[in-house]
């Protein structure tokens, strides 16, 4: 499905659980955020429109999370919605490329295969493996970016599949930057006669200040920073 949506070619599949993304976080130490709302720890919604069952918060503010709080950090969305929480899945993604430590992970090695056994799926080869560790190290601090699809660019009601791959083929081969235009400007030859005065003429009024240039904030069809999310 994600293949005929996006018009990309999926090569290999990963998929982790909520407790193998708990274990794997627990297993790299815990990972660092800034969390900028405050969000409740289970809870529901009751027929009156309030909330209940809440068990715990997580406050604003840097802090580090152990595996059950960044579950609940990516996963939390009862008093706010699920652009939010894609928002917060992007910024953990993120955090967590950038904090792993290749070494910590294979001293853990015992810990993660029991986790993998149970939690992880994928279909990529045991002898691809290798590559796959040197992609890690070579993306780690790297800038990863991220399309996101929302009611900024598409219908989520009737999405039109089309500009969709449309988009995701423009986020891979983005158009070369444009530069400034510039305007040339003539200088007047010695023999150029100055502007007559006109009586009542509007043409001497002091022209407007021109505004400089400004950096234009990023379409919602083209990918930003994933660590902008946080």
């Amino acid at each position: 499905m994600l293949q005929e949506i996006t018009g990309l070619r999926i090569d290999y599949t990963v998929i982790v659980d909520l407790k193998g993304f708990q274990s794997l976080v627990d297993a790299m130490g815990g990972v660092t955020v800034n969390v900028t709302e405050r969000l409740p720890i289970q809870g529901y919604h009751t027929s009156s429109g309030g909330v209940a069952g809440i068990e715990g918060w997580i406050e604003p503010g840097v802090q580090q999370l152990d595996g059950y709080h960044a579950l609940w950090f990516a996963r939390s969305r009862l008093l706010s919605d699920d652009y939010s929480r894609m928002r917060r899945q992007r910024c953990l993604v993120g955090k967590i490329l950038n904090q792993v430590n290749p070494a910590t992970m294979v001293q853990k090695y015992p810990q993660l295969a029991a986790v993998a056994k149970e939690n992880i799926q994928t279909d990529v080869p045991a002898a691809d493996l290798p590559a796959w560790v040197d992609l890690v190290l070579r993306i780690k601090n790297s800038s990863t970016r991220s399309l996101t699809f929302t009611p900024d660019n598409i219908s989520p009601a009737n999405p039109n599949f089309a500009a969709i791959k449309r988009m995701v083929k423009d986020s891979l081969n983005p158009l070369p930057a444009v530069g400034p235009v510039v305007t040339p400007t003539t200088t007047p030859s010695p023999t150029t006669k100055a502007p007559t005065k006109t009586t009542g003429s509007t043409s001497n009024k002091s022209p407007k200040p021109s505004i400089g240039p400004t950096t234009p904030a990023a379409p919602p069809s083209q990918p930003v920073t994933i660590d902008e999310a946080c």
